[in-house]
Order: structure tokens, then sequence, then C-alpha cells
């Protein structure tokens, strides 16, 4: 048998392989995301995160050992200035307002393993639901039995204000990178003598107060996001994409593929920070490309049709930072694709 038979044979093993499992789905239950303004408002958190496929290439999500994260509630950040520029870290500067305003999100710690394979995946939420939920007159969520809950699975909704995925009346599923987006990467471990788990969270505490941290990646960090396997420089841009070294004319636009790959993790597993971003996913990314960062407005980006997706009657405000939303909480769920399944043990 030629070396050309082999690697035929090969591929069509892999593809094999790949095509029963190609759709694994994320269930993300219930998030509880409420304004500032309401003053029983609840935490924001990932309750449970489950996903399973074929036997053959297991990915699992869990939830790991203990409480690893914390986050402080959605308070209705605009995300863009007034000129319609994405308050990134610059665009900000010093402004403490524009600071506050800078894109919400949430992060959880979840446990993820490929089972010692090596795949190439891509992921896209398939919904979401924003609605009003059911509270009591002490302003407490309750279930379909009136009682008092916090499990925001069992949380009856009230009204439902902007839906999207498959079904009458809800807004297409390709139109929610327009207003949200994700990423993840590997959980920080205790160093030094702490042995304790390391707490993530998306604030910071000073004075005795909580403040949102702006999402900013560190020096040689890692993300596996929309756009593939991005690693930053010291400036915060990216430097690489799924390995592949970038250069300051590289922009968004030609970001090679939408791909994670080579994705692996031993059978054990590893643990995993999993962020949802309020923000557009190509503008948001747009600020960690130095061919991109802080130049397009979201009309320049989006076109005069499309961003009314993003602000809807506000302007170069996100439609949900609107009182009109006060008090909703948000729901989401995915579909993670593996389009790719490499030989065991690459990288």
């Amino acid at each position: 048998m030629d070396n050309a038979t082999r690697k035929s044979q090969r591929m069509k093993l892999v593809f094999g392989i790949a095509i029963p499992m190609l759709v694994l789905v994320v269930t993300i239950v219930m998030v509880g995301a409420s304004f500032a303004w309401f003053t029983t408002a609840e935490k924001t958190t990932i309750t449970e995160i489950t996903m399973s496929t074929a036997e053959a290439y297991s990915v699992t999500f869990g939830m790991g050992n203990g409480t690893l994260w914390e986050n402080i509630a959605y308070a209705g950040q605009e995300v863009f200035n007034s000129d319609g520029y994405l308050l990134s870290k610059d665009k900000a500067g010093t402004n403490t307002l524009d600071i506050s305003n800078m894109p919400y999100y949430f992060v959880n710690t979840i446990a993820l393993s490929t089972g010692g394979n090596t795949l190439d995946i891509t992921m896209n939420f398939d919904s979401v639901d924003i609605f009003v939920p059911k509270r009591n007159e002490d302003k407490q969520l309750v279930d379909k039995d009136g009682n008092v809950t916090t499990d925001f699975s069992k949380v009856v909704v009230a009204s439902t204000k902007k839906q999207y995925g498959n079904g009458e009346g809800k807004n297409d599923a390709s139109d929610i990178p327009y207003v949200f987006t994700w990423m993840f990467k590997l959980h920080p471990q205790p160093t030094g003598k702490e042995q304790t788990s390391v707490i993530s969270s998306n604030y910071i505490e000073n004075d005795g107060k909580q403040k949102m941290n702006p999402l900013q990646p560190s020096s040689n960090e890692v993300w596996y996001t929309p756009y593939g396997i991005l690693e930053f420089n010291e400036s915060g841009l990216v430097k690489t994409i799924n390995g592949d070294a970038t250069s300051d004319t590289t922009s968004i636009k030609s970001a090679p593929t939408t791909q994670i790959q080579n994705f692996h993790t031993p059978d054990s597993g590893y643990e995993y920070d999993f962020y949802i971003i309020f923000a557009p996913q190509e503008m948001f990314y747009m600020q960690f490309f130095s061919a991109d960062k802080d130049k397009h407005t979201a009309s320049e980006v989006y076109g005069e049709d499309n961003v009314k997706k993003v602000f809807e009657n506000q302007k170069n405000r996100m439609f949900y930072s609107s009182m009109d939303y006060s008090g909703t909480m948000f729901k989401f769920s995915a579909v993670i694709s593996v389009v790719g399944a490499n030989e065991e043990g690459s990288r």
C-alpha cells in the first residue's frame, strides 16, 4: 500500500468518526443577571454546564470542586461612548464614567476534558432569552408554586423582552454576535506556598466597594475565542492566532479561521474560566488587533441597517442597557461543533 493510499484511508477514518458527534450541545442553565437598580439583585453565575457526545471522543464540562467564581450583577453597561466607539481600555482612559460603562462580563470556572484527544472546535450561541422573572411583593424570585427560590432554573418567566433562536417571533440566532460574545482561558493555579483555590471574579474591591474589573488580557495570556486561539503581547494586542504570528497590519477581518485548532487536554482535563461578554463580538475583539483598535464606530463596522441590531432605538448604547430592560434576566445556550479530529498526541 503506497503513502497516498494510507493517507486517504486515514482521512476517511477520521471523518467517519467525527460525523456522528459533529454537534455537541452545551446547556448553560439559567443565568441570573439583573440590573443594579434592583436592590435584591442576585449574583450572576452559571449554575450548571453539561455537554455530551459520542463515546469515540468524549468532551465533558463539569463544575470542578467548590465555588471558584464570584460575580457582581450586570449594571446596565452601555459599552459604547457617545461617538459610537467601543469603550476599550484606551478609549475609556481615566474617565470614571466611561470605565464603568466598559463591556460587562461574567465568569464561571469549569472542568473541561477532551479525553486526551486533539480536536478542532467551534462554538456558537444558538439561543438567548431576555425576560422579566416573576417576583413576590418583596422582589424575591419565585417558582411556579410561588415559593422563593435561588435556583435560576426554577424561575417563572413573567414576560419576555427578546428571544434569539429558532421559532416564531424570535430573532435569528445569527444575530446574537451583534450583542454577545464569549471566550475561555485556563483557570489560574495557586502560586508559591498558597494552596487554596483561586477564585475567579469580574470585579475588584477597593475601600469596601466592588467595581467591575474590565476584561483585559495580560502579556502572553492565551484566550480561546470565536477567532481561534489568541495569544497576547505585553501591550494586550494579539500576537498569534492558533500559533501563527500576526503583524501590525493584521486585522480581525483577515483572521484566517473561526476554529480553535488542536485543542487538547489530558484525560484528567483542566479547569478553565468561561466568560460570556455583553458586547458585540466583532467590535469587542477588534480592540485587540493593532490594525483595528479604536479606529471604527459601530456604524462603520456593521452598516446603518445592522447597527440597529446592536442599539435598537438607543443611540450608541446597547439596547438592553435601556431602563425598559430593568430587572431582566438572561438565559444562554450554545453549540460546540467538532470540525476536525487530529492524530492522538498531536498539538
